[in-house]
Order: C-alpha cells, then sequence, then structure tokens
C-alpha cells in the first residue's frame, strides 16, 4: 500500500503521479490491475466524498 497524500489541501485541482520505482524498483511492481480510495472530508473530519475506482498498471 502506498499513500500519495495525507494531510490538507488548498481547495482547487490536485494531481499526484504513482511512480513504483518510489516503492521500490520496477520489478517489484507487477503488472495488473490496482484499486484505490479517494475520501474528501471537510474541516470537521467528516466525509464529504468517496471513491474507490481501479487502475491498470502496465510494464
Amino acid at each position: 500500500m502506498t499513500v500519495l497524500n495525507n494531510g490538507w489541501l488548498p481547495a482547487g485541482g490536485h494531481e499526484r503521479d504513482f511512480t513504483p520505482g518510489k516503492v521500490g524498483s520496477m520489478d517489484d511492481i507487477a503488472s495488473g490491475v490496482y484499486f484505490y480510495n479517494l475520501t474528501v472530508r471537510d474541516e470537521n473530519l467528516k466525509p464529504v466524498f468517496i471513491k474507490s475506482d481501479r487502475m491498470m498498471f502496465i510494464k
């Protein structure tokens, strides 16, 4: 499991790149389908948006 961001960000668009080489080597990550979860919380930490989806990683 890898955390791409954990904390508050200002309002607006944000992008994060998932680079398997940062968590090991490319040989450590298999091609396949991976799942991610995105949770957006308000200032009281109440979830206001939750999305789970899949992404495909191909070497």
